[in-house]
């Protein structure tokens, strides 16, 4: 059994307009300042005209400790080439390479942690499970029916995006 959230955690809204700021930041930073690449929430969210849309890579984080959750995030695979490819300083990346799975299980990493220390209810109650990368299409995830889901989009380069899927499991609250 998760342990008890303090009174000030148990009234936490885990995806208050501005818990879900910070995770716009975080995403922005994290990009910019260690990929240099420019990203920015998709106007219309996951609605944005995606000619990649079917995510090649997932990557999903569990949060444990005082908030039971996860974060899953998801790139095309020309998408998660050019990512790969940022992180590594800009060597040429192909298809066939693990690298891509170590990267983008490191840039979920990365984004799961960065939102979670951006909220100091969290940022030392809560702990990261490693990632866990799925390659290939039409797969689903499936997660119980009391979760609370929070989906966000971002853009970057010509067409690509980041799709980031942020669930709380409330029940534990």
């Amino acid at each position: 059994m998760p342990p008890k959230l303090p009174d000030q955690l148990r009234r936490l809204e885990v995806f208050s307009p501005h818990n879900l700021l910070c995770m716009d930041e975080t995403v922005c930073e994290i990009f910019m300042v260690m990929l240099g690449i420019e990203i920015h929430p998709c106007a219309g969210g996951l609605k944005s005209a995606d000619p990649d849309a079917d995510p090649d890579q997932t990557a999903i984080i569990g949060f444990a400790g005082v908030i039971s959750g996860l974060c899953e995030i998801r790139l095309s695979l020309p998408a998660s080439i050019i990512v790969t490819s940022a992180m590594l300083g800009g060597i040429d990346v192909t298809e066939q390479t693990e690298l891509i799975c170590d990267a983008i299980g490191e840039l979920c990493n990365l984004v799961a942690g960065g939102w979670k220390d951006r909220l100091p209810e969290l940022s030392h109650s809560c702990s990261l499970t490693i990632p866990t990368v799925i390659e290939g299409e039409m797969y689903r995830v499936h997660l119980p029916a009391d979760t609370l889901i929070n989906r966000r989009a971002y853009c970057f380069g010509d067409h690509h995006v980041l799709q980031i899927t942020l669930v709380y499991d409330a029940s534990g609250t």
